[in-house]
């Protein structure tokens, strides 16, 4: 049962084949494959922004430059050509767009004090560092109050 719904649903036998493509234009190729990459960008954008990693917002901005650009084609596609094929990359790119825009426009420590509300030193600790962070000692505090929080070196 579910061997046939893949086969369905996902026939990589096909992929390579010429005939696979005859209805699809250079075009709807080529778009396929901006709105590929400006969700792919996007999206790491966001989990980077999750994860609090640095270099989040380069790659949020980056992301929803190309998504911009892919968005307001496939509306005006959608517009002057109503077909079934625009409706889902219009949902994909509103739904990864919108999480973009909340995680670019949040405040930088909103994310912290939501994830970590049970662990109040830390997220002092971390407002410290993050006020100053060329202080080496405010940073040791971060990871001494992360080390408590997660019991990492629980003592003997």
């Amino acid at each position: 049962m579910v061997n046939k719904l893949l086969k369905k649903v996902v026939d990589l036998r096909r992929i390579l084949k010429k005939e696979s493509y005859r209805q699809a234009t250079p075009l709807r190729i080529m778009g396929g494959i901006a709105t590929g990459y400006a969700l792919s960008v996007t999206i790491n954008g966001v989990l980077f922004s999750y994860m609090l990693w640095s270099g989040a917002r380069v790659v949020l901005l980056s992301g929803l430059a190309a998504w911009v650009v892919v968005f307001l084609t496939a509306i005006i596609k959608g517009i002057i050509t109503p077909s079934s094929y625009y409706r889902p990359v219009l949902k994909r790119l509103f739904l990864w767009g919108s999480a973009a825009i909340f995680f670019l426009f949040m405040p930088e420590m909103m994310w912290i004090k939501i994830q970590y509300r049970k662990h109040p030193a830390y997220i002092r600790a971390m407002e410290a560092a993050r006020s100053d962070p060329d202080n080496k000692a405010l940073w040791k505090k971060v990871a001494a109050e992360k080390e408590k929080m997660y019991n990492l070196h629980p003592e003997q």
